[in-house]
Parts: C-alpha cells; sequence; structure tokens
C-alpha cells in the first residue's frame, strides 16, 4: 500500500463524497465540511453577524503582510446574505466591482486584512 491510497483511506473515512458534517459548534457558529471528490470544502455558519465581525478583526490583527504570502490569501469573509444580495446584483461576477467593494471602507470589517486588492 503506497502513501497515496492512506491518505485517501483516511478522507473516506471520515468523510465519504458528497458527504457534509458538523465538524465544530459553539454559541457563535457552526463549522461544516462537505467531500467534493479529493476537495473538502468548508463553510462557517455564523448565528449572529457581531462574532463574524469579530473573527474577521482577529484575523486581521494576526495577519502578517511581511509574511510569505502564497497564491490563495483570504481578504474577508462576508456573511452570506450580503454575498446572495452581491450575487443577485451582479458584483461576485465582476472581479473589479469586487475589488472595489472590498476596498471600500463602509466594508472595511468583512476584510481579514490590510492589502488592497
Amino acid at each position: 500500500m503506497n502513501n497515496d491510497n492512506i491518505l485517501d483511506l483516511t478522507i473516506d473515512f471520515f468523510l465519504k463524497d458528497g458527504e457534509t458534517k458538523v465538524v465544530h459548534e459553539d454559541a457563535n457558529k457552526t463549522v461544516v465540511w462537505t467531500r467534493q471528490g479529493n476537495h473538502v470544502v468548508e463553510d462557517v455558519y455564523h448565528r449572529n453577524f457581531q462574532s463574524l465581525l469579530e473573527q474577521n478583526a482577529e484575523e486581521a490583527k494576526a495577519f502578517s503582510a511581511t509574511g510569505k504570502l502564497g497564491t490563495n490569501v483570504k481578504v474577508a469573509s462576508i456573511p452570506a446574505s450580503i454575498y446572495y444580495a452581491w450575487e443577485q446584483e451582479g458584483i461576485t461576477e465582476d472581479d473589479v466591482e469586487m475589488a472595489r467593494r472590498l476596498n471600500d471602507p463602509d466594508y472595511k470589517k468583512f476584510r481579514v486584512n490590510g492589502l488592497r486588492l
């Protein structure tokens, strides 16, 4: 048995393809993992808006712009209701408008770092 098979067995043992599991739940949020093939998608559902803003502030405080940045850098956490409203307006499909929106001071509490998009 090679290492690839061990990894596949480990993932498959915990989460079957297409399956969704709650992996963390507390008074402020629920974290859910969904397996899609060899990828696991993490969704975080906040019970209240304030807990999301507090988590964003903590992430922004911990972010180091002087450290090595990979190709994927988290820039924001947007409440689902606001994201879906932006999606209906077509903003989520327009990279320029999405960057403009996220750089706007009115939405700065959604940001998790000080980088400019």
